[in-house]
């Protein structure tokens, strides 16, 4: 696996863990420095906020 490339999907549901692919992606925005992104979750069928496995889920 290579860390340096561009990652395979943007993150997980912090609702129910599903993976979610680029494919998903619904809105991406500049907020306090840093980008957000807004997915569309097949499986729970809610608007998130995709979280990265190295990110602290409680904002």
């Amino acid at each position: 696996m290579s860390h340096g490339g561009p990652a395979s999907t943007l993150g997980l549901c912090p609702v129910c863990d599903q993976d979610l692919d680029r494919e998903w992606l619904l809105a991406r925005y500049a907020r306090e420095n840093s980008e957000r992104l807004l997915a569309g979750c097949p499986r729970c069928q809610e608007v998130v906020q995709p979280v990265r496995q190295t990110d602290d889920r409680t904002d």
